[in-house]
C-alpha cells in the first residue's frame, strides 16, 4: 500500500493583514506569487482568499479570484482551492455569493458547513 502526502498552503488567508506580518499579500499579482513561493518550497495545493489589491481588506469579487488562479496555472502545475467561507460578505444573496468561485472551474473549493468560532464573531 502506498501512502501519499499531499501539502496545502494558504498564500493569504482570511484574516491576516499588512499590519500584523508586512508579507501579507494583497494583490491578485501578490498571491500568485505566494502560491508559486508555496509550489517551490513543496506544497503541492494553494488555498485561495482574496484581497482589495488598494486596501487589503478581505474581498470576494470573482474577477479576483479569476485573475489569481489563471496567473497561477499559467506557471505551475498545482492543485488551488478557492475558498467559498464568506466570512466578510455582507448583504443580499450570501449563499449565491459564496458560490460564485465555483463556476471558475478550480480543482476544488473549501466549503465550511458548521460554524467557526473566532474571537470577535462566528462564522
Amino acid at each position: 500500500m502506498e501512502i501519499g502526502i499531499i501539502i496545502t498552503a494558504a498564500a493569504r488567508g482570511s484574516r491576516p493583514a499588512r499590519k500584523m506580518n508586512p508579507a501579507v499579500p494583497y494583490s491578485p499579482k501578490e498571491i500568485i506569487q505566494a502560491g508559486l513561493d508555496c509550489y517551490s518550497a513543496g506544497a503541492a495545493m494553494v488555498h485561495v482568499h482574496v484581497r482589495d489589491p488598494r486596501t487589503g481588506q478581505p474581498d470576494f469579487k470573482v474577477e479576483l479570484f479569476k485573475e489569481v488562479l489563471d496567473g497561477i496555472r499559467e506557471k505551475w502545475d498545482m492543485i488551488i482551492d478557492l475558498t467559498t467561507s464568506g466570512l466578510f460578505l455582507e448583504g443580499p444573496n450570501l449563499i449565491g455569493g459564496r458560490f460564485e468561485p465555483i463556476f471558475l472551474k478550480p480543482d476544488i473549493c473549501s466549503l465550511d458547513i458548521g460554524s467557526a468560532n473566532f474571537q470577535d464573531r462566528v462564522s
